[in-house]
């Protein structure tokens, strides 16, 4: 399909459905990407798209902008319920190239991929072309070392859309193999994690008005006792705060082996529990994870009418026996839940969400523009790769990320476009790495008060460094704020890394390391298990490097001799490697001071922190700091200054009424 006729297919679907205002501004959003991307320059060569994706209302959209670079020349719809209405229209639109009989299980077999992709690139239209994959949850990973690595002269490289298929991609590169043609990936992009919210909205809303609404078991979602959620990575912390703000009543319980979502749960105050002691409890399970995480095994010990949603899909997330004792109920399709019957106990039965496809699909997704951002950087690295003929052998070993400028790029047209900003949650707590970086890293206080040069400088400082790694030590008195500050500068530049660590010298650094083993054997399938430690360390070593960017951050050391045998020597390639180490001591490489607050930041806490923040930010910020001798100021910057002083003040302050009113009282005094 080319240009003209996306443009007419697409028109025709808006006449066929109704759109709002936010949907009358998508053709001029992708007008401009065109416009600021090229997507119109005329290339050495004639590309064509085969593409992965929902059959929903962005397709049309989505689709027309890829014309605008190259030939459409297949699509492979995804097997998730959608809306029917939407459905139908997209198949008659685009019925000469939408492949409805092609699905994930297409790929496990040699034979049918080889004659599918065979059929298209040997069109008559379309063999002088030359083809870029557009995937959507790595369709095309299981063939890479035979059919793609046959076929791979005509292949330019593959987008991949998700981080589950990111890491059905990565599976395949851990063999030692390397890639006949290269893998980029959008899914660690800020954009697609500011997708995350309000996809899990969606997941909310579909539960609510049609899992538990009139098309399913009409059931207050709210007066449910026991939710499990299990996973809680980017999608399932999203799903599980979204749950506890619609559901304030309800336990939610999370269950994952990972260390690191554990502690992250913990820390968003949700209870842990081990999978096999609560589900037997659960009226609602949400599977929210890459991994199969429902076997026969658990659906033996399910009560009765307990209701299971997928996340994504139970060709994901059920092993393929996992209801092997239990018989599907037929019942009417526009039901949102279908009934499983146990074939031995007639007392049994349970409730999958839309039969275990995507739950919320059925409601189109989310209906946020976000969306639109999403697959304007698909349309962008599609672009990219077109246009630059990348170099096969030197990006075959590894997945590459997307540029982080186009993302930014991206970002201000969309703004400027819609008229709002992306992040959804101001609570930095909700939105604290909500993404697909591997991390353990807490979010940052919040409110975080002042520091935005020091942290912009720490960003130079690390990057201007031409050896790898690059080391950047934060140094200053005890608590003043350094950890906060790394914190805060993670919060900042996480997308410009794949993985970020912590390590703590006041606890066991053996033990961080063993977390981050744990960690890199789930998100990646590799194995680290080596009795020997330093074995171990090297081998982690190893894998951080060719896993992509990474910063390790090492918080309150004493001697760097310590911390040296938990740091990669070099780097690989074109990746980067930082160091960011927190001490009281200035025996460190790079030193770089923290000082303590300035007077205005330090009333700018109060006033935001204290009981009465109005009747305190007038008469002291505004009335205060300006009237402080700076002779007072530099006594004051010792002690008083001090981020945990500060805070421990307001913490006596917020006691009593009375107690912020002596504080006034004595700012003035101070003051004169």
């Amino acid at each position: 399909m080319m240009s003209d006729e996306a443009k007419k297919a697409r028109i025709s679907f808006v006449q066929a459905h109704p759109t709002g205002p936010d949907d009358n501004k998508i053709p001029e959003f992708y007008e401009k990407i065109s416009e600021v991307f090229e997507f119109g320059k005329i290339r050495q060569q004639k590309i064509a798209f085969i593409v992965v994706d929902h059959l929903v209302h962005t397709l049309p959209y989505f689709i027309e902008c890829l014309s605008t670079i190259g030939c459409v020349a297949a699509i492979i719809p995804k097997s998730s319920r959608t809306v029917p209405s939407v459905v139908k229209t997209i198949k008659k639109l685009y019925h000469e190239i939408l492949y409805s009989n092609i699905n994930k299980e297409t790929f496990w077999d040699v034979n049918k991929s080889n004659e599918f992709l065979e059929s298209i690139l040997n069109k008559s239209e379309l063999k002088d072309h030359h083809f870029v994959l557009l995937d959507h949850g790595g369709y095309f990973a299981p063939r890479l070392k035979d059919t793609l690595n046959k076929l791979s002269e005509r292949f330019l490289g593959i987008t991949e859309h998700t981080l589950n298929g990111e890491m059905n991609y990565q599976k395949q590169l851990s063999q030692d193999i390397p890639s006949p043609i290269p893998i980029y990936s959008i899914a660690r992009t800020k954009l697609k994690s500011s997708e995350d919210a309000f996809v899990a909205q969606s997941i909310v809303d579909a539960i609510r008005t049609r899992v538990f609404g009139s098309v399913g078991l009409r059931q207050c979602l709210d007066r449910l006792q026991n939710i499990v959620i299990i996973g809680y990575g980017h999608m399932g912390s999203h799903v599980a705060n979204t749950l506890r703000n619609d559901c304030p009543e309800t336990i939610i319980y999370i269950c994952d082996s990972s260390d690191t979502a554990q502690t992250k749960a913990r820390a968003d105050h949700f209870e842990i529990k081990n999978k096999k002691e609560i589900i037997s409890k659960a009226d609602l399970i949400i599977t929210a994870t890459s991994t199969l995480c429902m076997t026969r095994e658990d659906f033996a010990i399910l009560k009765p009418q307990t209701c299971v949603a997928c996340v994504t899909s139970k060709d994901n997330q059920f092993s393929a026996d996992a209801l092997a004792d239990y018989q599907e109920v037929p019942n009417d399709d526009n039901l949102a839940i279908t009934k499983y019957q146990h074939t031995k106990n007639k007392n049994q039965s349970i409730y999958l969400a839309e039969n275990g496809c995507s739950v919320n699909f059925p409601l189109g997704s989310t209906s946020h523009p976000i969306m639109q951002a999403v697959l304007a950087s698909v349309c962008v690295q599609a672009n990219t790769i077109s246009t630059n003929n990348p170099n096969k052998e030197l990006l075959a070993t590894h997945i590459q990320l997307t540029n982080i400028e186009n993302a930014i790029i991206i970002q201000e047209i969309w703004d400027v476009t819609f008229g709002i900003f992306i992040e959804p949650i101001k609570n930095l707590n909700k939105i604290w790495l909500k993404r697909h970086t591997i991390s353990n890293v807490s979010a940052p206080c919040h409110p975080f008060i002042g520091r935005k040069t020091f942290v912009q400088n720490m960003y130079a400082k690390l990057h201007r460094q031409k050896q790898q790694p690059a080391i950047l030590s934060i140094t200053g008195g005890r608590k003043i704020g350094k950890s906060e500050v790394v914190k805060k500068y993670v919060l900042g530049y996480q997308h410009l890394y794949s993985l970020i660590w912590w390590f703590s010298e006041k606890k066991d650094l053996w033990l961080s390391l063993n977390q981050l083993a744990t960690e890199l054997h789930r998100q990646l399938d590799v194995d680290i298990d080596f009795v020997d430690p330093k074995t171990r360390a090297q081998a982690i070593k190893q894998i951080i490097n060719q896993y992509g960017n990474w910063l390790l951050i090492f918080d309150g050391v004493q001697q760097y001799n310590k911390i040296k045998d938990f740091i990669p020597n070099q780097t690989q390639g074109d990746k980067k490697g930082h160091v960011l180490i927190t001490s009281n001591t200035s025996h460190v490489p790079n030193p770089y001071k923290l000082g303590p607050w300035t007077v205005k930041e330090s009333l700018n806490y109060a006033a935001r922190s204290l009981s009465a923040p109005n009747l305190f930010f007038k008469q002291a910020s505004k009335k205060l700091a300006p009237t402080i001798p700076t002779t007072t100021i530099k006594t004051a910057t010792n002690f008083c200054l001090s981020p945990n002083n500060i805070a421990t003040t307001i913490v006596v302050a917020n006691q009593t009424q009375k107690a912020v009113s002596k504080q006034i009282k004595a700012s003035n005094k101070h003051g004169k």
